[in-house]
């Protein structure tokens, strides 16, 4: 006896299939795609398709389209796969893949592997899942790996996606033919799944790593040949662009967005550069020695440069902007809440979706203090200034208490004919003086690596701050700069590129074509420089005239792109030597510091410090970056160290107020504290050497204060530009 037949099965084949319709869903791949790169992101707990086709044979043989519309498979196993569509005849109905690549420290998988796949299928959708070399392979582009040891990335995610099929697909040849996945069909839609920079935060100077991507190597082509790249990567045929990542370097997402520069036919971008909403993974991995104002200052340049770049695309083409969970208000962007809604939005407004942005990265401390400024304005800097300031020592006593007495060397103490009589017994030693005496390192500036003005570090020039301000301190602290640049433009070898670059506010006028050149002339030269050759150093000098901190930037960038781009000579000579100094970037911060807040200008400053340590480290060979400091360390005059708490001490009988340990000294100075202020502690840190200029007993002093990558600290001398100049 037969069983009895379902009414549900009598129904016609076109009825059945519309009400499996509705038991459709979309893959779980695509919600969880901004999540953190893994192999979970395939589990569903929805299975009532897959519960359906058990029920009878019937079902099974109507659902099975639907049940394999979206399919996952090893890349491994990409033989048996093919094999079980092709068995079933499913490799029509096959709308999305998503192909997982081997994680293992040796991997076998063939990077064509998706020539094999589409010579089968003809996929809308293709998400690839996989270590990030395998990935550059199965684009055909080589990406540089070697720094992932920081990064500790296993898994990044690629999603090529067309609104619809061609109605004939490409020929076999032609996907033979094509180098890489993006060229095999016309993609419309690209999502880039990063994954988490934060592992690298624990590490010294951070930035100078390269993420394994990319968008290294694109946006790097982007710049020499822009054509060719467009054309074999098909990116121009690119309409929507989604970028995810989790604390990202600001550097890298310039390289991203060179790359979406690329994308000629873009309509629609998105980003994504913190975690998600109740991401929970981040936690381990913030765990460390990192500074915690890292990540947040590399998250707020870098969604300033996506400020910068989204207007630029507006103006020309962009028409939906999404910023997933960065707030684009009170960062310096110069995207504000109506601009966002101008630009227009996939989610109604760009504003509105941005309101997710504080409680999903809300993991870090920090947050809490930078919420506080945003809402409560520049009353609670006081909050994160503390936050960022230094340890202070346990013990109230200090060894810079007593201002040192001058150096003197020995034999002076004796008298001249004990000293005459011993001469010829006593046999002739080093000089002693080129310990502490600064001038020997001055005269042989840029000449060897034992010089503490050498090549490949950032050297800051900053005057001490008095309680009498003097018109000519300004003309004091460009003194000796400006004998450094004259002896290197007399000592450089000829050159048709720059061999000085000078960013400095127009008001500042110790770095005017006229104070340069009397420098020139006044220079120790041998023969003297006559008017005309002078002006024809002066010639090899690119003066950048900045009248606000982002105008510094640009041409800070514009320098790194000169420097760039400059041709390497062929011959057995060595490249060229470039200054680059910029000065007055501390006073210009103070205007960002004003308008908003200390965080915010100290952030700010953090990026531009972290270019030029970037640039000297590059171009470590040949380039000098020396920042002149126009505002000076040390309290504000007027400052009274006798006040506040140190006074109520003193009144109480206790004679050992402490002195504040900031990490940075002056022999001469002892008692004041050099770094009184976040600006001036974040600028320290962001130079490798540092030299105060300051009057003592009517003298100038040239002193190195702080020296990063040398021993210089503790030298000294006196400084007299007319002397020097003979």
């Amino acid at each position: 006896m037969s069983a009895e037949t379902s009414p549900f099965e009598s129904l016609p084949n076109e009825l059945i299939d519309q009400i499996l319709s509705n038991l459709a869903t979309d893959p779980p791949s695509l919600s969880r795609f901004d999540q953190p790169p893994c192999v979970r992101i395939v589990k569903s707990a929805t299975r009532d398709l897959k519960n359906l086709s058990r029920t009878s044979s019937r079902f099974l043989e109507v659902t099975r389209p639907r049940l394999f519309a979206h399919v996952c498979f090893d890349i491994s196993e990409g033989e048996s796969f093919l094999q079980f569509v092709q068995k079933w005849d499913l490799c029509r109905h096959v709308k999305s893949i998503l192909a997982r690549g081997n994680t293992g420290s040796d991997p076998h998988d063939d990077p064509s592997w998706w020539r094999r796949i589409l010579h089968y299928l003809d996929p809308l959708r293709i998400t690839l899942l996989a270590p990030p070399p395998f990935i550059g392979a199965t684009l055909g582009t080589k990406i540089m790996d070697g720094h992932n040891w920081a990064f500790q990335i296993s898994l990044q995610e690629l999603q090529l996606e067309r609104t619809e099929r061609q109605v004939a697909p490409p020929p076999v040849s032609h996907v033979e033919a094509c180098s890489g996945l993006l060229e095999a069909r016309e993609w419309s839609s690209l999502q880039f799944n990063e994954s988490s920079s934060l592992k690298a935060y624990n590490h010294y100077e951070y930035f100078l790593f390269q993420v394994p991507s990319v968008f290294n190597k694109w946006g790097s082509l982007s710049r020499t040949n822009p054509e060719s790249v467009a054309l074999s990567l098909s990116l121009n045929k690119l309409t929507a662009f989604h970028y995810a990542a989790v604390f990202p370097f600001y550097n890298h997402v310039k390289l991203v967005l060179d790359s979406v520069k690329l994308m000629t036919s873009l309509r629609s971008l998105s980003v994504r550069l913190a975690p998600c909403l109740n991401d929970k993974a981040t936690e381990l991995e913030q765990r460390g020695s990192m500074d915690p104002s890292d990540p947040w200052m590399e998250l707020a340049t870098g969604y300033t440069l996506v400020a910068h770049a989204v207007r630029d695309l507006g103006n020309r083409r962009l028409m939906f902007w999404v910023t997933v969970n960065g707030p684009m208000t009170g960062m310096g962007t110069g995207l504000e809440e109506q601009k966002l809604i101008g630009l227009g939005s996939e989610h109604g407004n760009g504003y509105a979706y941005t309101r997710s942005y504080l409680g999903a990265i809300s993991f870090f401390v920090v947050l809490r203090l930078i919420i506080t400024i945003n809402a409560y304005g520049q009353g609670a800097a006081a909050l994160v200034d503390s936050y960022y300031t230094h340890a202070k020592m346990s013990s109230s006593g200090n060894a810079y208490a007593a201002e040192p007495a001058y150096p003197i060397l020995a034999h002076t103490l004796l008298s001249s004919h004990t000293t005459a009589s011993r001469v010829t017994e006593v046999p002739a030693e080093p000089d002693q003086s080129s310990i502490w005496n600064l001038r020997r390192d001055i005269e042989e500036a840029f000449e060897g690596p034992a010089s503490v003005f050498r090549c490949g570090r950032v050297i800051g020039f900053s005057k001490l701050k008095t309680r009498a301000q003097h018109d000519d301190d300004h003309d004091l602290l460009g003194q000796l700069p400006r004998y450094l640049l004259a002896k290197h433009l007399r000592n450089t070898t000829p050159s048709p590129q720059p061999k000085a670059f000078i960013i400095h506010p127009p008001t500042f006028d110790p770095f005017s074509p006229k104070q340069l050149l009397a420098s020139l002339l006044a220079s120790p030269a041998t023969p003297p420089l006559s008017r005309n050759e002078a002006i024809a150093l002066l010639d090899h000098v690119q003066l950048l005239s900045v009248f606000d901190f982002r105008a510094a930037v640009q041409a800070i960038s514009q320098v790194a792109d000169a420097l760039q781009s400059a041709p390497v000579s062929t011959g057995e000579g060595e490249r060229p030597r470039t200054l680059f100094l910029i000065a007055g970037l501390d006073t210009l911060t103070e205007d960002i510091i004003r308008a908003s807040n200390p965080v915010k200008g100290a952030a700010a400053l953090t990026a531009a410090l972290r270019t030029l340590t970037q640039l000297s480290r590059v171009h470590a060979s040949h380039l000098v970056v020396m920042l002149v400091n126009t505002r000076g360390l040390g309290p504000a005059p007027g400052f009274r160290p006798g006040g506040g708490v140190e006074r109520q001490q003193v009144s109480r009988g206790d004679l050992r107020a402490p002195v504040e340990d900031e990490g940075a000294y002056s022999i001469f100075h002892a008692g004041t504290p050099l770094l009184p202020s976040l600006l001036v502690r974040t600028l320290d840190q962001g130079i490798d050497t540092h030299v105060l200029l300051s009057v003592v007993k009517e003298d100038c002093v040239v002193e190195v204060i702080k020296d990063r990558l040398g021993e210089g600290v503790g030298k000294w001398c006196i400084w007299d530009e007319k002397s020097t100049n003979g």
